[in-house]
């Protein structure tokens, strides 16, 4: 085992972060893995690529609901008008959504033939840029759910409005509830009286 990448690992990762700092721990710790370096950039190359798909999925509803909605502006009241604004914002926030995690993907594929200790010293330099990422999803998903709502309260009775309004946060929370137990929170839990741990936290 290279001691340096061993060194790095145990002082410069943070084990309270999981997802890039799992795959970075098992970048050196993982004997399972013939090509260890190929598999550890597939696997957040593959993250950026649901990401990417996400937010392009996402912008093509609100692009289709701004052609939409441009029809019943005239004469329209501010709720509509509001409605409209969120969301051509939401658009503009997929479209800087997709950008950002199409360029990380591009940066993470560069480092597939550099060398390890440089990999993963970019990878812990730029992870503040890499999570933004997740953190436009869940914007992107309320600035999609936000004109939802005001087209409701114009066009529904107020039951069926707010009916509405509470399902979409039901879904913004569980949204984020599932983000923070598999993929932000440590992975450690108890089943059948046994404890398991990913590897990174075997150790503390």
């Amino acid at each position: 085992m290279n001691n340096e990448l061993e060194r790095f690992v145990n002082e410069e990762i943070d084990r309270n972060k999981t997802n890039i700092n799992v795959n970075s721990y098992n970048l050196v710790y993982s004997e399972e893995n013939d090509d260890k370096f190929n598999y550890y950039l597939d696997d957040i190359i593959s993250i950026f690529d649901g990401l990417f798909s996400f937010a392009i999925t996402l912008g093509a509803f609100q692009f289709v609901g701004i052609i939409l909605e441009k029809s019943i502006l005239e004469n329209s009241s501010i709720l509509l008008e509001l409605s409209y604004f969120f969301l051509t914002i939401g658009f503009l926030m997929s479209i800087l959504g997709g950008l950002t995690v199409f360029i990380s993907s591009l940066f993470i594929r560069t480092l597939r033939h550099e060398k390890k200790l440089f990999a993963l010293a970019a990878i812990k330099k730029y992870t503040p840029l890499f999570y933004f990422g997740y953190i436009m999803l869940f914007i992107n998903s309320a600035a999609f759910l936000l004109p939802i709502n005001l087209l409701a309260y114009e066009m529904l009775s107020i039951y069926y409005s707010i009916i509405i309004t509470v399902f979409s946060a039901i879904v913004l929370i569980i949204g984020i509830v599932y983000f923070v137990i598999l993929l932000y929170n440590k992975t450690i839990f108890i089943l059948n009286d046994i404890t398991y741990k990913r590897r990174i936290y075997e150790n503390n």
